[in-house]
Formats: structure tokens, sequence, C-alpha cells
């Protein structure tokens, strides 16, 4: 996969796509990215033993179904392509990354999906990241709140107020520990 990588890159590309290990001719992954293509209100994404199974991708599928669009996971002919209205890769770390174009080197053949993320992708991506941040409930039990932010704040803003004070007390006692050696200084040279 370095290798294909690097031809792509080379060519321009952003990443590359994988067909099918046994026959070529069907969609795979594109990149270290789960592929999906949506048409026709349905959210469409390759069924393959080859490529790890992604809970990006399985939340994505759920969140579609969740829309009333129906969900499919199975083979993608590479011409099929050509039906889709929109096309992404997801994973992990961008959830969401639109695909403009996929180009098949071989046969010269373009296949344009918008230079914008579609208006489906762009729903399930805040979404999720809604679902990630908080903001959006999360009806499905995927986050636990580790510790609460606001009251982590709070907490830290309080000791550092306490440290704070307790720094001030220490130096007024240093200043007075100061002046009281200086008052005794000079009462002692006025004795003598």
């Amino acid at each position: 996969s370095l290798r294909a990588n690097n031809i792509a890159h080379e060519k321009g590309y952003a990443c590359e796509f994988y067909l099918d290990a046994k026959e070529k001719k069907y969609m795979d992954e594109c990149g270290a990215a789960n592929f999906f293509g949506i048409k026709n209100n349905t959210y469409v994404t390759p069924k393959s033993t080859s490529i790890l199974p992604s809970i990006t991708n399985k939340s994505l599928m759920q969140l579609a179904e969740d829309l009333g669009m129906k969900v499919e996971r199975r083979q993608i002919p590479e011409d099929e392509l050509d039906t889709f209205e929109e096309a992404g890769a997801c994973g992990t770390a961008a959830v969401i990354s639109p695909i403009s174009y996929i180009d098949d080197l071989d046969t010269g053949k373009r296949y344009n999906f918008g230079d914008k993320p579609g208006p489906i992708s762009k729903h399930l991506y805040d979404t999720l990241r809604g679902i990630q941040y908080g903001t959006i409930e999360d009806k499905h039990g995927w986050t636990t709140v580790v510790i609460e932010w606001h009251s982590l704040f709070v907490k830290v803003k309080e000791l550092s107020y306490v440290q704070e004070l307790k720094e001030l007390k220490e130096l007024k006692e240093l200043k007075e520990l100061k002046e009281l050696k200086e008052l005794r200084q000079q009462s002692f040279w006025r004795i003598f």
C-alpha cells in the first residue's frame, strides 16, 4: 500500500483507491479509510473481507438509518460510481473526507461527485461530530463522559485561588518576619 500511496501522490492525488483483491472490479477502500457513496437516499459502502471494519463507518450507517435513509453494505462495481450523488472516505481522524472525483488511470475515466461536500455527507459529519463533542444528544450510548470539563475548570480555578491565597499569606508572613528582624537589628543598635 505504500507503493500505491507514493504513486498516487506523485500523480497529484490526495490518496489511492483500492479495488477488491480477487477480481479487481469492486470498490474496496480509499487509502486508509472506508469508502461510501450516497444515491437515491441510500448510503452504500463496500462489503469486503479485506478491509478493517470501521467504527466511524458503522456510526455513519446508523446515523443514515436515523435520517430515514436505506443502508447497503455490498460489493460496489466500479461502473456504479457514475450513479453516486456524493462520495466520501470515512475514518477516525477526519470522520468524513468528501471525494470530489475518482480517476481510473487504466481507462482514463473520471467519476465526479462535486467540488464541495454534499448535503447528506455534511449532515452526517455534523451529527457525528456533535455527538462526539456533546452538543448533540447521543441516542445510541456511544459516548462516555470521562470528566466534566466545566467542573474540572472550576476546581482548577478554586485550587489556583486557594494556592494563590496561601502564597500571599506566606509572602505576608515573610515580609512581617523581615520587618521584625529589621526592628530587632535597629533595637539592638539603639541599646548599645
